[in-house]
């Protein structure tokens, strides 16, 4: 009898145990699932039941303050046009993210691994906030990322990021002019130029091991690196003369400056190439810089016109 009942227990306490588990598991999948909705409240609000259920659970917390920050930046992106530092002026609007959201977009997961060299923490948190910023993307950590067969925790990543940094430190001295004052006479005050730091980046496929990109990027300009692997498109809602209005469908990072090649879509699937545009402060001010006629003849005719790289 009394070992009947120590079987019972154990039994009590296994399905117990399952139990736990299990819904452990669906705090995190519910999580990720309202995390790749966008729906950031409701995956931090999961990311915290599942940090309850299981205290000891690696990277939760980060997650957490990744929801925390998306909220932020997507109340920010709602409020109109955003203009970030880096090798352009990067545009975000309330029409090209959150309130248009792209179709049959399948989201691509990024897995940020193993930097070396100079300020490889920095670094990597670069290359990260460069994917999360994208609406496309969604950004993991894979530790001990390598090539071929030495990749650890890839199951769900499509594409690993990788590589290396270098720190170059300018030889020569600059000047700051100071002019004279009531106390002082006019002088030269020597400064050394800030350090740059180039970062090596291979870009491989988590399922094949091929290598997509293997560029270098400066650490400042790092946030061009997932529009040059991954084209944005637009389509073209207004032609105005000289003047092009573009509707990002991708959500990806673009730039003041940045030309993009203009298309009519045909309804055999095919493109013909009509001319270029130039993307101007705002979505609606983009200029035409290449074949203005055929643009402009074609959107009143009622022809579909995209754009992209």
């Amino acid at each position: 009898m009394k070992a009947t009942s120590k079987i019972s227990l154990i039994f009590v306490l296994l399905f117990s145990a399952t139990l736990t588990f299990g819904q452990c598991e669906s705090y995190r999948q519910k999580a990720e699932a309202y995390f790749a909705q966008k729906n950031y409240d409701d995956a931090k609000r999961q990311y915290m039941n599942y940090k309850e259920c299981k205290p000891n659970a690696a990277g939760i917390d980060e997650k957490i303050d990744e929801c925390d920050r998306l909220q932020k930046d997507a109340a920010n992106n709602n409020s109109g046009v955003n203009y970030n530092s880096g090798s352009g002026t990067n545009i975000t609007t309330t029409q090209t993210t959150a309130q248009t959201p792209p179709p049959n977009h399948t989201k691509t997961t990024i897995g940020v691994g193993a930097f070396s060299g100079y300020k490889s923490d920095q670094v990597k948190n670069n290359v990260t906030s460069a994917f999360v910023g994208d609406g496309r993307f969604i950004v993991t950590q894979v530790q001990n990322s390598g090539y071929g067969n030495n990749q650890q925790n890839s199951s769900d990543v499509d594409y690993i990021i990788s590589g290396t940094s270098e720190c170059i430190q300018s030889e020569r001295t600059q000047y700051l002019n100071l002019p004279a004052t009531k106390y002082s006479s006019a002088m030269n005050t020597p400064y050394t130029t800030p350090e740059v730091v180039n970062v090596a980046i291979t870009f491989t496929n988590a399922k094949t091991g091929e290598i997509v990109a293997n560029t270098t990027y400066n650490l400042n300009k790092i946030n061009r690196i997932s529009s040059d692997i991954f084209p944005v498109k637009f389509t073209i809602n207004n032609v105005d003369g000289g003047t092009i209005g573009i509707v990002n469908i991708t959500g990806g990072t673009y730039f003041v400056g940045d030309v993009f090649n203009v298309y009519e879509e045909n309804s055999n699937g095919g493109n013909s190439f009509l001319g270029k545009l130039k993307i101007g402060k705002t979505n609606n001010d983009c200029k035409i810089t290449d074949r203005k006629k055929e643009i402009n003849n074609r959107f009143k005719a009622g022809a579909k016109l995209i754009a992209t790289k």
